[in-house]
């Protein structure tokens, strides 16, 4: 057998160290893959009228994920033409493979522009500080998550009186974690949830059955949030006179606008649920695939 002389051995070692110092450098053997959130437990569509089913709710996946995951987040983004929702959403969800599992969330935000789904307070407006939707540390026992982006009119005080707070997201705005309502309590981000024979109580987390006495009026329902701060009450049913209640604009980053509306006072707003990571080799964000949580209309009196 031919042997190879030492020079060329040291040579061939070196240019195999090289290949995988650049392979390494380059990321290629250290590929991020998110897990998606993948089961529907809601999903609306912009054209019912049953007003109870204007919510979206979903369960979240914590299984299998990256040591660099920070959650589930939620994207959205407002129409006035619902062609142009279904137009979109088709675009998304027709690169929505796992050939490539960021070419959906990369079509939604870089794309078409999709905005994250904020949350502030209802009687406030303040500000919850959140890394994502549904970070990663709460994240327990495929958590069910709910949210409603405006209360049907009518039911402003829904739960005041003893109402069954478990269907809440059917007439409220509001954000569920696994039955437990996300609210500020003595300034406080906290869960609320009510108990026929105890009344309302708050929790630190999710899940756990101790608790603490709360009387309702002393409830800061936390509720979604346009990325702009503003609210989802375009038409301000509650006559509060407050900015935040105020229709798109144009120039708004998170909504489309069309000359040609699908129907007056009427507008329609879309989801997606997608899974992130932080990737530290690009120093990015990596995604997983999306879900389509539904569209909802949001119209004047209603």
């Amino acid at each position: 057998m031919k042997s190879f002389p030492m020079a060329s051995k040291i040579f061939i070692t070196c240019i195999l160290a090289l290949a995988e110092t650049f392979f390494v450098s380059c990321g290629l053997e250290d590929v991020i893959t998110v897990n998606a959130p993948t089961s529907l437990i809601n999903s609306p569509l912009y054209s019912g009228d049953d007003y109870l089913k204007w919510y979206a709710s979903f369960r979240v996946n914590e299984t299998d994920q990256p040591d660099s995951f920070s959650g589930t987040e939620i994207y959205y983004k407002i129409y006035n033409n619902s062609s142009d929702l279904i137009s979109q959403r088709n675009s998304i969800l027709s690169v929505n493979t796992s050939s490539n599992s960021t070419a959906a969330a990369t079509r939604m935000i870089d794309t078409y522009q999709y905005q994250v789904l904020g949350a502030h307070s209802f009687k406030t407006g303040k500000t919850v500080s959140q890394s994502v939707f549904v970070p990663a540390d709460i994240l327990k026992n495929s958590l069910n998550v709910a949210f409603r982006v405006k209360t049907y009119t009518g039911n402003e005080n829904y739960g005041a009186n003893g109402e069954d707070v478990s269907d809440f997201e059917q007439f409220r705005a509001c954000i569920k974690f696994s039955g437990r309502l996300r609210a500020f309590v003595n300034g406080s981000t906290v869960f609320v949830g009510y108990d026929s024979s105890e009344g309302w109580k708050y929790f630190s987390e999710t899940s756990g059955v101790a608790g603490t006495a709360v009387a309702y009026n002393d409830i800061d329902f936390i509720v979604p949030a346009r990325n702009n701060g503003k609210s989802f009450d375009f038409f301000d049913e509650q006559d509060t006179d407050s900015d935040e209640n105020v229709e798109p604009s144009e120039s708004d980053g998170d909504y489309k606008h069309n000359d040609s509306a699908s129907a007056s006072d009427t507008y329609y707003v879309q989801f997606f649920a997608v899974g992130v990571a932080f990737d530290g080799s690009s120093l990015s964000n990596a995604y997983s695939l999306v879900l389509d949580l539904g569209s909802v209309p949001i119209i004047k009196n209603k």
